[in-house]
């Protein structure tokens, strides 16, 4: 059942999106941390953050759920360019992060440095949060119900596959491009910014496209019927 659905034409625009779509953010979702950390942000000042994350975590799906009822990739698409943003925010965020191993940083963040942090932390995660129940939204709508349980468990494990891939290769990649006086995380990070825009401008399009298919598209045994008319 899943190669008959893999073979979809419908599905395999899906996949390229799903395998292609995380590799903006990847930089940011797993260097930004690690790079403040690096400069002697204290797990405490991490732990602060999740005060205002975690609230978002629980309400925002409730919320967002109303906009996904007919056309959830418009979400995805409207939640995309702000969060590439944001990837870039995080470069200027890290470049101007205060020295965390000074004394007067050491126990408590500047006032105006936490201020942006939980600002970018609190859009990140509304806008992380909204792709995320845009994509299983999308799911649900076209999943054919007579193999439901599969399909989804399909298009879930793609959507996994397509953010692990990304994130395992900057943190491969990270330290190889770092050089004398350019930091790898700046490398990096310009790079997926860079492949976010263009990524867009390409597929954004094709979101649109593919939640205008007909739900029948996306069935398999409507279109093996189709295909021996």
């Amino acid at each position: 059942q899943m190669l008959n659905i893999i073979r979809l034409k419908s599905v395999k625009l899906l996949i390229v999106v799903l395998l292609t779509a995380p590799v903006a953010f990847a930089a940011t979702d797993n260097l930004a941390q690690r790079k403040l950390m690096q400069r002697g942000m204290k797990k405490e000042h991490v732990a602060t953050l999740m005060v205002f994350i975690t609230p978002l975590s629980i309400i925002l799906p409730g919320l967002l759920s109303k906009y996904v009822a007919e056309r959830p990739l418009s979400l995805y698409r409207w939640a995309y360019r702000p969060r590439v943003a944001l990837s870039f925010a995080a470069t200027l965020l890290v470049y101007f992060a205060p020295d965390f191993h000074a004394e007067e940083n050491s126990e408590s963040l500047p006032l105006s440095f936490f201020l942006c942090l939980v600002g970018f932390v609190v859009v990140r995660s509304v806008m992380a949060t909204a792709m995320f129940v845009a994509v299983m939204g999308f799911f649900a709508k076209i999943s054919d119900p007579k193999i439901g349980g599969t399909y989804m468990t399909l298009l879930n494990t793609l959507a996994n596959f397509g953010s692990n891939i990304p994130n395992q290769l900057v943190l491969f990649f990270v330290d190889k491009v770092s050089f004398s006086n350019v930091d790898g995380f700046y490398v990096i990070n310009s790079i997926c910014v860079v492949g976010g825009i263009v990524w867009f401008l390409y597929f954004g399009r094709l979101l649109n496209e593919l939640q205008d298919l007909d739900v029948n598209a996306w069935h398999v045994a409507f279109s093996q019927k189709k295909q021996n008319q």
